[in-house]
């Protein structure tokens, strides 16, 4: 762990986040997703925020923004994958409204999530170079230091930017006055919303740039502080990594959340033909459950290299499924060369995507499996209690396999009701019951498994208890 924080104490991480959260959003497409952005500052944090209060709380709103981004992609894909292919059974209206709802959110999260986060970002790294005396972020210019211009400019950059890309979709209400011809509003301006988008785009992308160029600026200024950064180093090292014990339960907290949000993307649910929890999410979240980890897991080389395997399989299933389904109905495939082929090179790569997918899990429980045996133990006191200690230990191991081998066939009957719903979905549309009813049991059982270990590994490391902050 002292070798990574050798690299920069996050920065790096911090300072790629300013390139997801820069870039403009119109019509509620997100080029470089915020989600990405929240979960790099989120991790990078990871260091910085267990010297000062304010990065704590910073990181903690980061947290909740990142699963907002989460629901953000799903709205994102539910606007401009599936509403399109329901255009038959929808109102011309439906799509824009719905537009600008999500604009309106995401409008209201920054406010009251992005805004204060970046506020608390930059005060902890102000009060962390006038604690450990960097004279370089403490200078102050106007009466202010580089952390308070900081501060004032993003909160005005984040208003601009969610306010820019709100404002075109607001035309949508006109087309509603003028169908009752109302006589305020006459005139349907939604025919225009992406000259106005474009002007919107144009706007924020030149507030945007200046807030990048500063964001970027200020953190590569504190990086080049070598003496500052050094002393920051100093203390982690001697005060937080210390506390080998309270670290570790900390890891297993956040892997622990990491595998919930995964493993709920083994399910196999559709929308118009096409998957709404695509696996190659699941393989993400367990590799970065595994990265957070690190050192923590015995052996996590397969299990990385199954997430690879599971996240490139996935990926090419979505995409030709997704490319299937634009170009052919699925019924056409029935008396359609053409139609055909691309319809069974779609279902062997969804059947290659199931096997992988159940490989993957299959990898990861048994990783769980070795954190079982090399980070819980029960331990007694008194006479023969190293006997008496091996014994409970022993028994509470057998538990787990136990419980193991209860969602490895869990899983995998849904891997196989996955891989019949796959073949055979158009001849048995119910098919998919099979799958969804399996995983459902298996997903709450991986849940009660993870519970319970990190139940055992916070009782073994109890000194989070103590722990005081430096």
């Amino acid at each position: 762990m002292k070798a990574r924080q050798k690299k920069g104490m996050g920065f790096a991480a911090i300072m790629l986040a300013g390139l997801f959260l820069f870039n403009p959003i119109a019509g509620f497409v997100d080029v470089l997703p915020d989600v990405f952005g929240y979960l790099l500052l989120w991790m990078g944090l990871g260091v910085l925020s267990d010297l000062n209060e304010c990065l704590q709380e910073a990181r903690g709103r980061f947290r909740i923004l990142f699963f907002i981004g989460i629901a953000q992609l799903y709205a994102m894909y539910y606007v401009y994958a599936v509403m399109p292919e329901r255009a038959s059974e929808m109102n011309r209206y439906e799509q824009p409204v719905m537009i600008l709802l999500c604009s309106f959110l995401m409008l209201l999260a920054q406010w009251f999530l992005l805004i204060p986060a970046l506020r608390d970002l930059f005060k902890g790294m102000d009060r962390l170079a006038e604690k450990y005396g960097s004279a370089r972020l403490t200078r102050e210019r106007r009466g202010k230091t580089a952390a308070e211009r900081m501060i004032s400019f993003s909160t005005f950059f984040v208003i601009l930017h969610s306010v820019l890309s709100t404002l075109p979709e607001l035309a949508i209400l006109t087309s509603f006055e003028a169908d009752v011809k109302n006589a305020h509003f006459p005139f349907d301006w939604y025919r225009f919303v992406n000259l106005f988008r474009i002007v919107a785009i144009f706007l924020a992308l030149t507030v945007a740039l200046i807030w990048l160029i500063r964001y970027l600026r200020y953190f590569a200024t504190a990086q080049r502080d070598r003496e500052w950064v050094q002393g920051l180093r100093r203390t982690y090292e001697n005060e937080i990594l210390t506390q080998t014990e309270m670290l570790t339960v900390r890891k297993f907290r956040v892997s622990v959340l990491l595998c919930y949000i995964g493993i709920l993307f083994s399910v196999s649910l559709r929308f118009d033909g096409m998957d709404a929890l695509p696996s190659f999410v699941m393989a993400l979240f367990f590799w970065l459950a595994l990265q957070y980890l690190g050192a923590l897991v015995p052996n996590s080389k397969q299990c990385r290299r199954w997430c690879l395997i599971s996240g490139v399989a996935s990926l090419l299933y979505f995409t030709a499924n997704r490319l299937y389904l634009q170009s052919h109905l699925p019924e056409a495939s029935l008396y359609h060369t053409d139609a055909y082929y691309f319809f069974f090179v779609t279902r062997l790569l969804g059947a290659v995507d199931a096997v992988v997918a159940m490989m993957l899990i299959y990898s990861m429980m048994r990783v769980l499996m070795d954190l079982v045996r090399t980070h819980t133990a029960v331990e007694y006191d008194g006479e023969n209690s190293a006997e008496l200690s091996a014994r409970a230990t022993q028994r509470l191991h057998s538990t787990f396999a136990k419980r193991n081998r209860v969602i490895l066939i869990l899983f995998g009957i849904a891997a196989v009701g996955n891989l019949l719903d796959v073949l055979l979905q158009l001849q048995l549309p119910w098919i998919w019951l099979i799958s969804f009813v399996f995983a459902f049991a298996a997903i709450w059982n991986f849940y009660l498994f993870l519970h319970e270990l990190f139940v055992q590994v916070q009782a073994r490391y109890r000194t989070e208890r103590t722990y005081k902050k430096p």
